[in-house]
């Protein structure tokens, strides 16, 4: 007699679910929404740029931000306590999952665009970028994808997005991150300085 239902086996249920499903699977128990979590932040911010136009979309992903910069290491919590952002973005309390470890793709575009909707002083945004790549390196095991995409975009949005490039190879972890790294992706309007750089950085 089976006694309990293998993890991967609710995985394979619920991946095959829209967004919407899966928000209401979350609140059926905590074995489901352990399971439909995972799925819900393989990808978070491209799941949100997919939708730019809801009128959440700011809202939800200050809240993506919040909730990872809540995944710091104390030392990295420390730092930003530092400096001048907002205070409601370093709250204190314990992330109830490791969302960094559900991570699937990385797509560093989506997450400098991001932080600088949130953050408006360029040398913080340079400090949580780098922070959180490095919490991405050490907690993203499941990361086999890395982007530099705006596929996904609308053409209005894409021309304003905000990107901060930097040598990922100086982040402390990086080329242990980098070798697991199966899929390199930049789809988007080509721009051949920027994809130089791209790979200059990697």
């Amino acid at each position: 007699m089976i006694t309990s239902i293998p993890p991967e086996i609710y995985q394979n249920i619920f991946k095959d679910l829209d967004t919407d499903s899966l928000y209401s699977v979350i609140l059926v128990n905590r074995i489901w929404c352990s399971n439909a979590i995972s799925i819900l932040w393989q990808n978070p911010l491209e799941l949100l740029y997919q939708n730019d136009d809801s009128e959440y979309f700011e809202t939800d992903v200050k809240s993506v931000i919040k909730t990872y910069i809540s995944c710091l290491p104390k030392e990295s919590k420390l730092m930003l306590s530092f400096t001048d952002l907002c205070i409601d973005l370093l709250t204190s309390s314990i992330p109830t999952f490791n969302y960094p470890s559900f991570l699937h793709t990385l797509n560093y575009v989506l997450l400098s665009d991001s932080v600088n909707r949130i953050i408006k002083d360029n040398a913080n945004v340079m400090m949580v970028l780098i922070l959180l790549c490095k919490l991405f390196f050490d907690q993203g095991f499941h990361i086999r994808s890395l982007e530099f995409s705006t596929h996904m975009i609308k053409d209005y949005m894409g021309s304003h997005l905000k990107t901060i490039y930097m040598n990922l190879r100086e982040i402390p972890g990086a080329d242990t991150f980098l070798s697991r790294i199966q899929r390199l992706c930049w789809r988007g309007k080509k721009n051949k300085k920027k994809i130089k750089n791209i790979y200059i950085y990697i």
